[in-house]
């Protein structure tokens, strides 16, 4: 399911636990926000190493050719 969904679905629920007064479905609300953004901290961490570790490789192979 799409992040932007899951993320206003958790929004939806933590709203309708709230207006209700159903503390475990505005928990679950919360807990279903938190994970989305979680997931996208994640994943945007595993981007910047990949690109981090890219250009190390890239630096290695341009000294290996350098050095030819």
């Amino acid at each position: 399911m799409n992040d932007d969904i899951k993320k206003a679905e958790g929004t939806v629920k933590e709203f309708t636990g709230k207006v209700t007064g159903d503390e475990e479905l505005e928990a679950k609300g919360k807990i279903e926000k938190k994970t989305v953004e979680v997931k996208e901290n994640i994943e945007d961490k595993v981007e910047d190493v990949k690109q981090k570790v890219a250009g190390e490789v890239n630096d290695v192979m341009d000294k290996t050719d350098e050095s030819k």
